[in-house]
């Protein structure tokens, strides 16, 4: 719509003024009529208004606030020769920004954007949002719970930094906080469901076949990637900004890894971008990209290492464009810092590159030449408007790219704050654009680099043809700036005119500005690079594109090897056996795999070698994990899990007492979800290349060490490694009949609904998810287990606000071997709701402070705690590597550690009892040994001790208790204690026993008593006990655990019995059978009141 300007000044002011806001107002409801019915928009718009009428008039008042949420769907497909894995995710996380104080000055003034510092530090700001738009209250519970957060931080930062400013003076006093910014009205609808189908059985072919290819060619790794995503963002500020918009991108990568002779990996990569599913390549192109690729990579595993070098050079255009991005374009992001030196802030308007250059960023193009381009977006994640910021002029340096927090230079955004979907938005590159107005041929070039060679009387030059990204360095105002690309295709271009030689090695190296000098021209054609960007506010999709560049002077240094002569490696075997695929392979196959691959590297590392190993240990993991939490009776996250493979390999050198065993953590290694012959024999032969090179490095460590710090005498004759009998047991597969998710996100909605019934309560919800697990292992030994493992997990969490003002978070923790295990729903809601009404007791109790001499009793998990921790303790002597010695705990056999009238035993035999499933019995250890029933403490006094494979001092041999690791990242097996049952020569009952607690309490004169009570529906309750009145009261405070001379002095323990599946994390082991409560008779309790954060009564009265 078009307006002569004259006519409407010639208007009477009133008609003028009439006319223009009905103009607005016209404007505004159109747009406001696009996004009536989208539930989201309407309650955050709402929401943000209501807060902001509330905080603005705080005694710091806020002065700006917005919410982002980003509904992210990813599909990502892989396929690693042909054996595919697929991963799927549906996200929505609301990331609030809360300003307060003013934006002369702001809680985000010497931040950048609010990230972690030392001197103001700050938690992530994002949350979980449900996956169901409608979900009003649900919803507005967690923006409310989300800007209280915010706006917490943003007051105790303000009030930091005005604090600062007192005494520390900098130059960014005088320039603003935040700029202003047009309000801006725009919106997409979502997507439909036809709109975001893919056919995941037709890419996951798609990707197999082109991977598949890879295996004609001499590759140690052949990989294709397809990364398909679906992202709606939704910003809605205090200004009036709305938007709502989407983005649907696909991400195709390749990866092609050669080895060279001397064991370096050499990897080439190619990443294709496209906005719809016709732009990816046919299944022809693809395949004429990846022999293209292998072909390459093959050639520069067989390329000479390059030494270093200063001399011109000539960069691709994709080599140039990663260059300019990483040297020039994140030195142009606009980040306010209390101290920068950028190398280029002080040369605005002064010439960085030759006068033909032109350097800009534009994230409104979707295409550049007819490729397309990542960076793209309409408005940016502070809902400004992108634009294109044309940072280079002439070769003059002109424009920053910004943000709409200011900098010394600049102070208003260009469209440019971008942030991953739970970060504060940052100025970050979006689509770079590199041209000249005098473009070269590349023959041009190449002879202005053959004259320079001869002028400088250099033998070649370098050609870069490929470069897989690099880092920069900024430092202090007096600091030396400086980068690192590494580039990964590099031809030697010599003056004389012989043939191009590839190399391989290098490392472009220098600083900035010395660079950019020596940049003399640009050819005609453009390449184009995508990829993610990542820096303080996350991962961004980012492009850059630029022509061929010719350099006068470059510096580069030269790489070593990295691993030692191939012929020092373990060699592939000649044939190998028809590969058999599946996602379900049978257990037969995955045993063949591991044996032939295991007597193959014993083969090599015997005959090529000379060395017999102690011991070789093949681990392979398949892993089912999923699971969803819900919020208020919907979803707000939800896991669907595929089976994944990983493996690990430990190798033993040495002899019985000394081993290359030192401790340091193996991390295993990936494989595809779906698993084959050749690819498990290929994956353990590699790592145990890996596997036999450090133990050979650890093991000379360790004898150098050990001849400097001797072992004391005793340890030293213990063996550090003790060989078991061969033993085969496989189990049934625990990955047959997991629970689906679609059950658990059922279940998890009807329980946490259970929370809506209690409007104090806030911050609440319910996880479900379960683990499944078989574990494979074979050994050089002869022992070939399969283990399969199962558990099944509730858990609940809610907070609330005390009378005193503080929040109060507690858990509620159940789990089981699956679904089928579970109490009954009716049973799990009302345990439910009796931890909702504790919550209640919870925010009423009074805080105490005492110093208490008495009689206490432990109930429930207290007791079980109390006892479990102590047994623990003395069951197993372990090895403290830092002392190089053991923790000498076998001392105390044959003497009194427990209470006379106790006794502990573990249970091998028991898979059940009383009705209860126990989690932690096994029929046989991960040595194929059977858990031995044992008595660990008789009367008091410790009997036994327990231990895995490795001998201790106090137990020489296994009992039955090495078990695979299952929450450790190493895939190793370690002694793990069994199920304990703790028993008594004379237990009473618990009416007596309390009774007694009671009489003993009168006894000493006391007015008063504590019961320390912990189970799941009172997961940590203190309570005193009135003597006048017997009246229990929860109470609010921190105590301390009984000494060991205090437990000794244990008065009796209860009849009744409650049975534990413990976690085996915590270290107290698989299982414990323990008293119901445990009556100390004298205890020392010093109770201290609770630190616990404070929330604003009347910020907490805001919610609705």
């Amino acid at each position: 719509m078009v307006f002569n300007l004259l006519s409407l000044f010639a208007m009477n002011k009133k008609h003028l003024l009439l006319f223009v806001f009905s103009y607005i107002s016209f404007v505004c409801n159109t747009h406001a009529e696009s996004y009536a019915h989208d539930t989201l928009v309407n309650v955050l718009r709402n929401e943000v208004q209501f807060y902001f009428d509330k905080l603005k008039n705080k005694e710091t008042p806020a002065y700006f606030i917005s919410l982002r949420v980003v509904d992210n769907k990813r599909l990502f497909l892989s396929s690693d020769f042909g054996l595919s894995s697929m991963d799927e995710n549906h996200t929505r996380i609301l990331t609030p920004q809360v300003r307060v104080g003013s934006p002369d000055l702001d809680n985000f003034a010497y931040l950048a954007q609010n990230r972690p510092s030392s001197r103001f530090p700050y938690e992530r700001p994002s949350t979980s949002l449900p996956l169901d738009c409608d979900a009003i209250p649900v919803i507005k519970e967690v923006v409310w719970n989300g800007i209280l957060e915010r706006y917490e931080a943003a007051v105790k930062i303000y009030q930091q930094m005005k604090a600062s400013q007192k005494t520390n003076v900098t130059e960014l006093d005088s320039v603003p906080t935040f700029a202003p910014s047009a309000v801006e009205t725009y919106y997409e609808r979502p997507y439909s469901e036809a709109e975001t189908g893919i056919d995941k059985e037709r890419f996951q072919k798609y990707i197999n076949d082109a991977s598949r290819l890879f295996k004609d060619y001499e590759l140690t790794s052949g990989k294709v990637f397809l990364d398909y995503s679906l992202q709606r963002t939704t910003i809605v500020n205090t200004e009036g900004t709305v938007i709502a918009q989407n983005r649907k991108a696909y991400r195709l990568m390749l990866e092609a890894v050669a080895e060279a002779d001397d064991g370096t990996p050499c990897p080439l990569y190619e990443d294709i971008f496209a906005y719809s599913e016709k732009d990816l390549p046919t299944p022809t192109e693809l395949e004429d990209k990846v022999r293209d690729l292998a072909i390459r990579a093959e050639a520069l595993s067989k390329a000479p290492m390059a030494e270093a070098y200063t001399g011109p050079a000539i960069l691709s255009g994709k080599a140039s464009a990663v260059f300019f991005h990483e040297v020039l374009g994140h030195r142009l992001e606009g980040k306010r810092r209390e101290s920068v030196n950028n190398e280029i802030s002080g040369m605005l308007n002064q010439r960085i590159l030759p006068a033909s250059f032109q350097l800009y960023l534009d994230p409104t193009l979707t295409t550049y030449q007819g490729k397309a381009l990542s960076g793209h977006y309409l408005y940016d994640d502070e809902g400004v408007k992108g634009q294109r910021v044309d940072c280079v002029k002439d070769g003059y340096l002109r424009q920053y790219l910004m943000s709409r927090t200011p900098v010394k230079e600049f102070t208003g955004s260009n469209g440019h704050g971008r942030a991953a979907n739970d970060r504060d938005p940052n100025p970050r590159q979006s689509n770079l654009i590199v041209e000249t107005t005098e473009p070269y041929s590349e023959t041009q070039l190449r002879n202005l680099l053959i004259e320079e060679l001869k002028r400088q009387g250099k033998e070649y030059g370098y050609y870069f043809r490929t470069v897989k990204g690099g880092f920069t360095t900024r430092g202090k105002a007096n600091a030396i700036n400086a980068f690192n690309v590494s580039p990964i295709e590099v031809y030697r271009v010599f003056a004389d005119g012989r043939d191009d030689q590839l190399v391989r090695g290098v490392s472009l190296i220098g600083t900035p500005l010395s660079m950019f000098s020596q940049i003399k021209a640009a050819g005609g054609e453009s390449e184009l690079f995508t990829g993610f960007c990542g820096s303080e506010s996350g991962s961004i999709p980012v492009s850059g594109t630029s022509p061929m560049v010719y350099v006068s002077q470059i510096e580069t240094q030269g790489q070593k090897a990295i691993i030692k002569s191939k012929q020092d490696l373990i060699s592939p075997p000649k044939t190998t056996e028809a590969e058999n695929t599946g996602a379900m392979a049978d257990s037969s196959l995955i045993f063949k795999a591991m044996e032939d691959e295991m007597a193959h590297v014993c083969h090599e590392l015997a005959t090529r070698h000379n060395t017999v190993p102690l011991f070789v240990n093949y681990v392979l993991e398949r892993k089912h994990t999923s699971g969803t939490e819900s919020s208020g009776g919907v979803c707000v996250n939800k896991r669907k899990g595929n089976v994944k493979n990983s493996i690990s390999v430990h190798i033993f050198l040495g002899d019985s007492l000394v081993t290359n065993d030192t401790g340091v953590e193996h991390h295993p290694q990936n494989i595809p979800d779906e698993i084959g012959y050749d690819r498990i024999r290929d994956a353990f032969r590699s790592k145990s290349e890996i596997a036999y090179q450090g133990a050979v490095q650890r093991l000379d460590n360790k004898r150098t060490h050990l001849k400097q710090n001797p072992k004391p005498a005793d340890n030293a004759v213990v063996p550090e490694f003790k060989r078991m009998p061969p033993a085969v047991w496989i189990g049934p597969s625990a990955l047959t009949i997991p629970c689906p998710v679609t059950d658990m996100e059922q279940l998890s909605n009807r329980l946490s609904k259970v929370f809506s019934d209690y409007p104090e309560l806030f911050n609440h919800c319910v996880k479900v998810y379960q683990k499944r697990v078989d574990y494979y292992r074979l050994t050089s030994e002869g022992q070939k287990i399969l283990q399969p493992d199962t558990v099944f997990h509730i858990t609940a969490r809610a907070s609330i606000k005390t009378d005193g003002n503080e929040v109060k978070t507690e858990y509620y923790r159940l789990h089981v071997g699956g679904i089928n295990d579970l109490p009954s729903e009716d049973a799990l809601i009302g345990e439910l709701h009796r931890f909702a009404e504790y919550m209640q007791q919870k925010s009423r109790a009074k805080a105490v402070e005492d110093l208490y001499i008495g009689p206490v009793l432990y109930e429930d998990d207290a007791a079980m705690e109390l006892l479990a921790e102590k047994i623990a303790d003395y069951s197993h002597s372990f090895w403290i590597s830092i002392r190089n010695q053991s923790d000498r705990k076998h001392r105390y056999l044959g003497k009194q550690v427990f209470p006379p009238a106790l006794s502990v035993c573990q249970l091998g035999n028991d898979s059940v009892y009383n009705g209860v499933k126990l989690l932690g019995y096994r029929q046989v250890d991960a040595d194929g040994t059977k858990p031995m029933t044992l008595p660990i403490i008789e009367k008091g006094i410790l009997k036994h001790m327990l231990t895995g494979r490795i001998p201790s001092l106090g137990c020489p041999a296994s009992t039955g208790n090495e078990h695979f690791d299952g929450l450790s990242r190493t895939l190793e097996t370690r002694y793990t204690a069994g199920v304990f049952h703790v028993t008594s020569n004379r237990p009473v009952p618990y009416s007596k026993l309390y009774k007694r607690f009671l009489k003993a309490a009168k006894k000493a004169g006391l007015e008063h008593t504590y019961i320390i009570r912990k189970n799941r529906t009172s997961p940590y309750a203190l309570i005193r006990v009135d003597l006048s009145t017997g009246k229990e009261e929860l109470v609010e405070g921190n105590y301390n655990s009984p000494s060991r001379e205090q437990f000794k002095r244990m008065h009796a323990i209860s009849k009744e019995e409650n049975v534990y599946n413990l976690d085996p994390s915590g270290g107290k082991g698989l299982g414990i059978i323990s008293p119901k409560a445990i009556l100390l008779e004298d205890m020392e309790l010093d109770i201290t009141p609770n630190r616990a954060r404070h929330i604003d009564e009347a910020f907490y009265e805001l919610r609705h």
